[in-house]
């Protein structure tokens, strides 16, 4: 699977007109990657998000495609990462195959959990409050970290269905207001 990863990673990388920040992060990971290392699924998250944001919709398919094959191994830590990026993969991915296997992956992991689904896609767990802050500080990189991880709350809420609190218009709205946002900063 780190194969594939690598292969995707290295055609991305090779891609003159690609975003600088993602030929860096892809680069990081050339050198080293764990599938079983938090931070390197982090990193794998944010080149996803950021050709999401980009509009980069090639190089998206190609590691949604790679991506897709990654399962739940009963650590959390890691799940996290690779939940976030099969939800974007849900929402954005034009193959029906790849979107289908992404949603299934994630809704799996909530068949026993209804409690846990409840919190999400009641918004318990958005990330406003740390937005908010970080905007009064006035770090921009801090900042657009956490404007990452508002998408990523939105992009789940929506990929997991219907949200008692949240529309899908208003969540489509909230994920593309930011998507501009981000690409803008």
């Amino acid at each position: 699977m780190e194969e594939e990863i690598h292969k995707t990673l290295e055609n991305i990388s090779a891609d003159k007109t690609q975003n600088r920040k993602v030929t860096n992060i892809s680069n990081k990971l050339l050198k080293k990657i764990s599938l079983k290392s938090s931070s390197d699924l982090e990193k794998l998250q944010n080149i996803l998000y950021l050709l999401f944001i980009n509009n980069s919709k090639k190089h998206f398919e190609d590691l949604a495609s790679v991506i897709v094959k990654l399962n739940f191994n009963g650590n959390y830590n890691l799940w996290t990462w690779i939940e976030s990026m099969l939800a974007l993969i849900t929402l954005e991915t034009e193959n029906t195959v790849i979107s289908t296997t992404a949603y299934n992956k994630i809704s799996e992991n909530y068949n026993d959990d209804k409690k846990a689904k409840d919190s999400i896609l009641n918004g318990e767990l958005l990330h406003l409050r740390e937005v908010e802050e970080s905007l009064k500080e006035g770090n921009e990189k801090n900042i657009n970290e956490w404007k990452t991880i508002l998408l990523s709350d939105y992009v789940l809420i929506k990929a997991l269905g219907k949200s008692p609190k949240y529309s899908c218009d208003f969540l489509q709205k909230e994920i593309e207001s930011l998507r501009v946002n981000l690409k803008n900063s």
